[in-house]
């Protein structure tokens, strides 16, 4: 062996067990935080696009009634009550169209296709359900929404014509309806987003982390 060749191999390191051992717990700390972020991250995407959506179907409700001259309304269905966290992903609602600018009798669930054969034959877009089907959402819970609306329209966020709520009085908390939404998988916190409705027919969000 060359005398270069013999340096060159002397001149060459190597790790050392505890070098090792020293390098793979740090990967597996870094990758434990990484988790954990994650883990925490991803509940809250759901509850914000959740929110979203739901904002997306009000904002539809109030552009079909000023497109089509007729009211139109949010009908609520199920709720997950207070959403503890022992609740799994909880809430329903119907999105329709009615046959009248005002005290309509007939209700078109979205699309509206009752206008064609007076009969309501899909009712796809307009059900929305958070525990099956395409807008399921896992632990995400629609709390309860307390007295709301009046008969016929029980349970409801009515639009008139104009695109105002027609709400009675009553339904407004400091000037607006407010849907809330919660994450039951926040780990001991309190996380929500809230839909906020005003009389005009505006509509914001407020997270609560």
């Amino acid at each position: 062996m060359s005398a270069f060749s013999a340096e060159r191999r002397r001149g060459t390191r190597r790790f050392t067990l505890l070098e090792l051992v020293v390098t793979v717990a740090l990967v597996g700390i870094i990758a434990s935080i990484g988790w954990v972020s994650t883990r925490d991250q991803l509940p809250r995407y759901r509850l914000q696009k959740a929110a979203k959506l739901m904002r997306n179907d009000v904002e539809l409700v109030r552009h079909e009634a000023i497109f089509r001259g007729k009211e139109a309304r949010l009908v609520l269905q199920e709720s997950g009550g207070a959403c503890d966290p022992d609740t799994r992903a909880v809430g329903a609602w119907l999105l329709q169209i009615g046959d009248q600018p005002t005290g309509s009798t007939k209700w078109d669930t979205f699309p509206a296709d009752a206008q064609d054969d007076g009969t309501d034959d899909d009712v796809g877009q307009g059900t929305i359900d958070l525990a099956s089907g395409q807008r399921a959402t896992k632990n995400i819970c629609l709390e309860d929404w307390g007295d709301l609306g009046v008969t016929p329209n029980q349970d409801a966020i009515v639009f008139n014509s104009r695109g105002w709520v027609r709400n009675p009085d009553d339904d407004y908390t400091s000037g607006f309806i407010g849907l809330t939404l919660v994450n039951t998988d926040a780990r001991g916190r309190r996380e929500s987003v809230e839909l906020r409705i005003a009389k005009s027919g505006t509509t914001m969000l407020r997270t609560t982390y």
